[in-house]
């Protein structure tokens, strides 16, 4: 019994500690998405401060489901509140960590009547803001 404890507490901390790569970065949300190919899928692109991360929670298998606060700070593509609520799915098969409050992120989003999920999270790089805006100049209309 004490065994089993103990492999369910190391297992619970490993689900929830921020997992990086070896570079040092973080693993984040739809890491395991092409940008090109999530560009085409999202409505909206922008790039955003987290003013809060809720609670994770288990929506379904190996998914850690957070609701986080952003204030938008510049579109790229699509429409998009100042203000917004976003619904992150983490991959925790895939190492994906937990975005972190007060950190800028360019956020791939799909929208429908009730919310917006975020399909991809990159670190708001000078250098990844000019790769996402140019490969947005490639896309078609929407």
């Amino acid at each position: 019994m004490a065994t089993r404890a103990i492999i369910l507490a190391a297992l619970v901390a490993f689900l929830l500690i921020g997992i990086v790569r070896a570079d040092g970065t973080p693993t984040l949300a739809g890491s395991s998405i092409k940008t090109e190919d999530v560009a085409l899928k999202c409505n909206a692109v922008f790039v955003g401060k987290i003013t809060l991360v809720g609670p994770p929670t288990g929506a379904a298998p190996g998914l850690a489901t957070f609701g986080v606060k952003v204030t938008v700070l510049q579109v790229l593509r699509g429409t998009v509140d100042a203000q917004v609520g976003i619904r992150i799915d983490d991959d925790v098969l895939n190492h994906e960590s937990a975005p972190k409050v007060e950190n800028t992120y360019v956020f791939f989003v799909e929208k429908d009547e009730t919310r917006l999920t975020a399909l991809k999270l990159l670190p708001a790089t000078d250098d990844n803001i000019a790769t996402v805006k140019k490969l947005i100049a490639q896309l078609p209309a929407k």
